[in-house]
């Protein structure tokens, strides 16, 4: 078993590359949740609002990450749905992207197995 869980592990390192746990656990509430404010992600994981808005930053395509220097692009800003008729420029809705739902889900598989 804990071989198996150690392969998953590796798995996931080598599809998820520099993301810490803490990024992880933000992408797969994310995920869970389908669309969230930085103010549910704080409540949720009990973070701090600065935390979670560099977490957010580093996973959308607004920060180049230093090995890649490339952005991530795992998760992106949602100005659609159903609260989109009560139009709260303040509050920001965060989705995956669809290459975040690929991680995500190989995520999840992988400690499924």
């Amino acid at each position: 078993v804990l071989k198996g869980l150690q392969d998953s592990i590796k798995n996931v390192h080598r599809n998820t590359g520099d993301l810490t746990i803490t990024q992880l656990n933000v992408l797969l509430l994310i995920m869970r949740r389908k669309r969230v404010t930085g103010m549910e992600i704080c409540q949720s994981l009990e973070m701090s609002r600065p935390t979670v808005s560099r977490i957010i930053a580093l996973l959308s395509e607004e920060v180049k990450t230093r090995k890649t220097q490339e952005p991530l692009g795992l998760i992106k800003f949602d100005d659609e749905g159903i609260m989109s008729l009560v139009k709260d420029r303040r509050v920001k809705y965060v989705v995956l992207t669809e290459k975040g739902e690929a991680l995500a889900q190989s995520f999840v598989e992988a400690f499924a197995e």
